[in-house]
């Protein structure tokens, strides 16, 4: 084995089985990516700064029921999210479980491919095209003294000069 199929699988192991360190590396990328730093100057920050502006970012992104449910889940003791991660594994297992019943009855499901050709003609056909913006767009610096005039200009007339 070459040195570099170690690390690839090293690398893999870290995406299927993270651990604290490999956690933060995928931090730092986020924050080298998200501002522009080098990573290595990412990795010399102080790492209480690039976890807040990691949760901030992530927190940003939540809609309203997704946050509240993160402010419960950070309040609640180490009782209750004992009992909350448990219920959670076994709803999981439930589902893997009943998913697992389904394919046992159906096997073919995950070789029908004839749907998935299907679909991607139908995506085919489809002429997604971006769509069409404006042909041309003037776009004009001017002083502020001359954009005082023209709001007045707007506001007493309607319309702004030429």
């Amino acid at each position: 084995m070459s040195h570099f199929e170690d690390l690839q699988k090293l690398a893999l192991l870290a995406v299927l089985k993270p651990d604290y360190n490999s956690w933060m590396r995928r931090v730092c990328r986020w924050y080298s990516k998200s501002f522009q730093t080098p990573l290595e100057e990412v990795e010399n920050l102080p790492t209480t700064y690039v976890l807040q502006h990691y949760w901030e970012a992530v927190y940003e992104d939540l809609e309203d029921d997704e946050r509240l449910a993160k402010i419960v889940e950070l309040l609640e003791n180490p009782e209750d999210r004992a009992i909350r991660l448990a219920q959670e594994k076994a709803d999981e297992d439930l589902f893997v479980a009943a998913l697992e019943e389904e394919l046992k009855a159906n096997p073919e499901a995950l070789k029908n491919k004839k749907t998935l050709k299907k679909g991607i003609k139908a995506i085919e056909k489809l002429s997604l095209k971006p769509p069409p913006g404006p042909e041309e767009v003037d776009i004009r610096f001017v002083d502020e003294s001359i954009l005082d005039q023209m709001v007045e200009a707007a506001d007493s007339k309607g319309k702004p000069q030429k």
